[in-house]
């Protein structure tokens, strides 16, 4: 059962959690590198950009300080707020791109 628990979503412990904030900290990097590619053609799109890099970046940080964050409401918060975001940022550069190419 205890090898259960290290792959289960329900145990902020677990290398599931680590991975999935980790990778999305990685995203978060290259989000915000790409923001220079909008710098002078959109800049709400680049504010996007930068800010799911810094919330994708202080979400993992703030996992080394409080591993258990992600299980309290702070956490279901910030995880539906970076999901909002995450949707305004894909469609916003969707229809940008869209856009750029009739």
């Amino acid at each position: 059962m205890a090898a259960i628990s290290m792959f289960s979503m329900s145990n902020p412990l677990s290398f599931c959690w680590a991975n999935e904030l980790w990778g999305y900290a990685l995203l978060g990097v290259a989000t915000w590198l790409m923001a220079g590619y909008y710098q002078h053609t959109s800049n709400f799109i680049r504010w996007l950009l930068i800010s799911n890099g810094v919330v994708s970046i202080g979400s993992a940080l703030w996992t080394i300080i409080d591993v258990d964050w992600v299980m309290k409401p702070v956490g279901l918060v910030a995880y539906f707020v970076w999901n909002v975001l995450m949707i305004v940022m894909m469609i916003s550069i969707y229809l940008f791109s869209k856009k750029q190419y009739d």
